[in-house]
């Protein structure tokens, strides 16, 4: 993968292959932009969590991290087997150039 930065100086169909903004679920949710996806899922909750005891706001927010974990947890096997799919295929793709059978 090639990284943000650096992909804008290779041509739209390289970024479009290789950069991690055009690569479903990859990217988009690491290297710092970490805060900005929980804040985004967690808008209208932090919004009350002002209104609220500090034992409570704890007590949220840690309900509310867990959630998100175990969210991403069942979406993990789902992201998991596209990726190792379009694996196969390159593997494939590369071995049907080369005329291997195996």
């Amino acid at each position: 993968m090639v990284p943000w930065m650096h992909g804008f100086d290779h041509s739209m169909a390289c970024q479009k292959e290789f950069s991690g903004l055009y690569q479903e679920r990859a990217g988009r949710h690491a290297g710092g932009e970490q805060m900005e996806w929980i804040w985004a899922r967690g808008k209208p909750l932090f919004l009350l969590a002002r209104y609220m005891t500090p034992a409570r706001w704890w007590d949220t927010i840690n309900a509310f991290l867990a959630f998100l974990t175990q969210q991403l947890q069942a979406e993990l096997p789902g992201v998991l087997e596209k990726r190792l799919a379009g694996i196969d295929k390159t593997i494939g793709e590369k071995r049907s150039l080369v005329g291997w059978e195996g």
